[in-house]
């Protein structure tokens, strides 16, 4: 008994530990949103929204697939003690980001030298500079978490990186020098600042080996895998972000603002889940090691409740007081137009709480490739509603489509969560 509730103590600091940093990250994410929508005004905060949505999804082969391949190899190899495996993941993913940093640093050097500032065109080039920060904090992320840190890993991004585009944004606004491409640079400087974080942090705790260990690269872990995690997290983020991209392209400048709005809200509702699957993974990776699928079982359910029952009341706030907190928060302008995306997103949000921690069950019992197919289906699902509707009903019908679409995946995830494990994901 007293063991028992050790570990739930222990979880529960965890717990409040990942929850104050995200907290902490959401509000300071909407408070840079609202400071940039009334500083920048509708128009340019668009254009800002529409080239900061489209950074993440350049950066996704490695932010989106790294992280959680990471945190399942290190898990396994610390679990097996395999420090020959542990050494070689390590050094195949510092030589992976090297690739990349020099790639993206040309690209944008050329791209820069070739479009007009201050165009979408050189915007884009100017902000594909945070790739390269974006993917060494990915990396150092994903390690951290499979040595079963996980309060440490999210700190540089959810917690240091806020901070520094904030101090980034006083300087700009005390200088007078804000503009779309300066709020780009900014996050530049605060990404490259929460790498270093995450190198440090990583250097700090890494374990200790006999120097005999030599490092074995015999295995195609990030060429063959990757490939499946960076495909799912590439499509899993056009679900949530096409809207804004397809809104973009069409100029409604204050429809993209709008969905932003809504995708921040979005974030806050499914923030409890986040976070207990940021928990649960290298406990997921050691049930299943150990072939114990009741323990598996048990993790499940406990989130799903977990997660929902913290979900539903932040759904019911934004439903009874959402036009009030925008409208005090981002400015009257931006209620009307709003609103319903809020409303419709956090829906969606919740709904996808009632089915459990869906994505790592899969991810972390390698079977992420099962997963392709339905994120295939609900991607081309959200592709078809969007270009459909987000023309002729701007954010609400850009929202609709995202909400469809994530619960759609969600669902199906669930599906191969049961045949696959025989494992029931959802609350009940």
């Amino acid at each position: 008994v007293s063991l028992e509730a050790g570990m739930a103590a222990s979880h529960l600091k965890v717990f409040l530990s990942l929850g104050s940093q995200k907290v902490f990250s959401l509000m300071g994410a909407m408070a840079l949103s609202i400071a940039l929508a009334r500083l920048l005004g509708p128009s340019d905060y668009g254009t800002y929204v529409f080239i900061s949505a489209l950074i993440p999804l350049a950066a996704l082969p490695l932010t989106g697939g790294l992280p959680q391949l990471l945190t399942r190899e290190i898990a396994k190899h610390i679990h097996k003690q395999a420090a020959e495996h542990y050494l070689g993941v390590v050094r195949r993913s510092i030589k992976l980001n090297a690739i990349v940093t020099a790639f993206v640093v040309l690209t944008c050097t050329i791209g820069m030298a070739l479009t007009e500032a201050p165009s979408k065109s050189f915007l884009f080039f100017l902000a594909l500079l945070c790739v390269p920060f974006f993917a060494l904090e990915a990396t150092h992320n994903g390690i951290i978490r499979g040595l079963h840190r996980v309060n440490l890993a999210e700190l540089p991004k959810q917690v240091v990186q806020p901070l520094l585009m904030a101090a980034s944004l006083i300087v700009l606004v005390a200088l007078g020098t804000l503009t779309t491409a300066t709020a780009i640079s900014a996050l530049i400087f605060a990404s490259a600042g929460a790498a270093l974080v995450s190198v440090l942090i990583y250097k700090a705790i890494q374990p200790s080996f006999p120097k005999s260990a030599v490092a074995v690269e015999g295995d195609d872990l990030l060429l063959k895998s990757l490939a499946s995690f960076s495909a799912i997290a590439l499509i899993t983020s056009f679900n949530t972000q096409i809207g804004i991209l397809v809104l973009g392209t069409l100029d409604q400048n204050t429809d993209a603002a709008s969905l932003r709005i809504a995708e921040r809200a979005g974030q806050v509702v499914a923030m409890p889940l986040a976070i207990i699957n940021l928990m649960i993974a290298p406990r997921l990776v050691t049930a299943f090691q150990n072939g114990d699928s009741a323990k598996l079982q048990e993790i499940a359910k406990r989130a799903a409740i977990v997660s929902f029952g913290l979900t539903v009341p932040i759904t019911l706030t934004l439903w009874l007081f959402g036009d009030w907190l925008i409208g005090v928060s981002f400015g009257e302008a931006y209620v009307k137009a709003a609103l319903p995306a809020v409303i419709t997103v956090a829906a969606g949000q919740t709904m996808g709480a009632f089915l459990g921690s869906v994505w790592p069950l899969l991810t972390m019992t390698g079977h992420e490739k099962r997963a392709l197919g339905g994120l295939g289906i609900s991607f081309t699902l959200n592709v078809l509603l969007c270009l459909w509707l987000a023309p002729a009903y701007g954010a609400t019908g850009a929202a609709v489509a995202t909400a469809v679409s994530l619960v759609t995946c969600k669902l199906l995830f669930s599906i191969e969560v049961k045949k696959l494990l025989s494992i029931n994901s959802r609350v009940f």
